[in-house]
């Protein structure tokens, strides 16, 4: 059996992929689709560690802040599984569309262990703005 997900976690289990001079910004846990996603964000890249259903990592992925050509943040479950005002009001996404078409849908919501985390979309974007100004939204 895997031990909860919490914030502290979630930045240990993306430390070993910092590379030098990077540190984490936000960070936080995600869904897209049927997977579990470890997310952070640094000053030049977004980190997404997936998850198998005992925790170890299974796949691991980093997005270049410059390959971002729009971002948005929007309130409730992507797809319409939770629909309704519960999912408006605990979850928010962040949606990335990189400048090669491709888009992702990451789903932050409050869990045990993980207060704060359906915030982690707003700090995300606020960062991105900060250092990406004429990236679309």
């Amino acid at each position: 059996m895997s031990e909860p997900i919490t914030r502290g976690t979630v930045c240990d289990a993306l430390a070993p992929h910092l590379e030098a001079g990077e540190s984490l910004l936000a960070w936080g846990s995600a869904t897209s689709g049927r997977k579990t996603l470890l997310v952070g964000m640094t000053d030049r890249r977004i980190l997404l560690s997936e998850r198998k259903t005992g925790g170890e990592e299974k796949d691991f992925e980093a997005l270049a802040i410059q390959d971002v050509a729009q971002v948005r943040v929007t309130r409730g479950q992507p797809g319409g599984l939770l629909d309704g005002l519960v999912s408006r009001l605990f979850v928010r996404n962040l949606v990335l569309r990189t400048h090669g078409g491709r888009q992702m849908t990451l789903a932050f919501q409050n869990a045990a262990g993980l207060r704060g985390n359906r915030n982690v979309p707003d700090e995300m974007l606020a960062n991105l703005a900060d250092r990406a100004p004429n990236l679309g939204r």
